[in-house]
C-alpha cells in the first residue's frame, strides 16, 4: 500500500470514530430517562383518588413520578404486622417514597407508619399553628404535610387493647404551588385507609375513603 492510499485509509478512520463518538456520549448526559417506570399522580402509592393527585401535583409542580413501592397493591413494610400483633413498635416505616421527575430541586415526598401502644395526648392548642381534621382518633394537616392516629385491632380482638398507628404525611421543601392542608389529609387518609384493609383492622380504624372534612 502506498503512502497515498495509506492517508485515504486514515482519514476514512478518523470520520468513522467522529461519527461513533457523539452517539455514545449522549449515554451519560443529562437527558438520561428517569430511572423505574415514570407514574403520574394518581397511579402512585397504589392509587390515588383526583383530589389527593391534585395536591401531590401541586406540591411538586409536575404530574411524573417514581414512587417505591411502586405496585398497584404494595406490600406492607417488613415488620410492621408483628409490631402490630406485638402492640407496640421502634421504628418508622416508609409506606410510600415518592420522587418528583422533570424538576429541578424536587422535594423529598414519604408516608411513614408507627405503631404505638396508646394514643399520645393533643398537642397543645396553643403552640400549634395546624388544622384539626375528623379521621380516625385524630388528624392534624400543616403547611409541610398531614398525620392521623387511628386503632388497629385485628380481626375480631377487642379494639379496647389494640395498639394506635401513626400515619405520617411528609414533604420538604415547601409546596411549589398553594397549599392546601384538605388534600394534605386527604392524601394521607387514602394511603392510612388502605393500610388498614391490609392490616385486616379497618372497622376499628374510623376511616373512609369519603372527603376528609375539618
Amino acid at each position: 500500500m502506498d503512502l497515498e492510499q495509506k492517508a485515504v485509509m486514515k482519514a476514512l478512520a478518523f470520520s468513522f470514530l467522529g461519527a461513533i463518538l457523539p452517539i455514545t456520549g449522549c449515554a451519560g448526559g443529562v437527558d438520561e430517562e428517569p430511572q423505574g417506570n415514570v407514574q403520574t399522580a394518581r397511579e402512585v402509592c397504589g392509587g390515588l383518588s383526583k383530589s389527593a393527585a391534585d395536591t401531590l401535583k401541586t406540591i411538586a409542580g409536575t404530574d411524573s413520578f417514581t414512587s417505591e413501592p411502586s405496585q398497584d397493591s404494595p406490600a406492607l413494610p417488613s415488620g410492621l404486622t408483628e409490631e402490630v400483633e406485638k402492640g407496640n413498635g421502634d421504628d418508622e416505616h416508609v409506606l410510600c417514597s415518592i420522587e418528583p421527575e422533570k424538576v429541578k430541586n424536587e422535594q423529598r415526598i414519604r408516608v411513614y407508619a408507627k405503631v404505638l401502644a396508646e394514643l399520645p395526648g393533643a398537642p397543645d392548642e396553643r403552640l400549634r399553628g395546624n388544622t384539626p381534621f375528623k379521621v380516625g382518633l385524630r388528624g392534624e394537616a400543616s403547611a409541610l404535610g398531614a398525620q392521623l392516629y387511628f386503632k388497629c385491632a385485628r380481626g375480631n380482638a377487642d379494639p379496647t387493647h389494640a395498639p394506635v398507628i401513626k400515619a405520617d404525611f411528609r414533604y420538604a421543601p415547601a409546596s411549589r404551588g398553594e397549599v392546601s392542608y384538605q388534600g394534605n389529609m386527604q392524601l394521607l387518609n387514602e394511603v392510612s385507609y388502605r393500610l388498614a384493609q391490609q392490616l385486616s383492622c379497618l372497622p376499628s380504624s374510623q376511616l373512609s375513603m369519603k372527603q376528609v372534612t375539618e
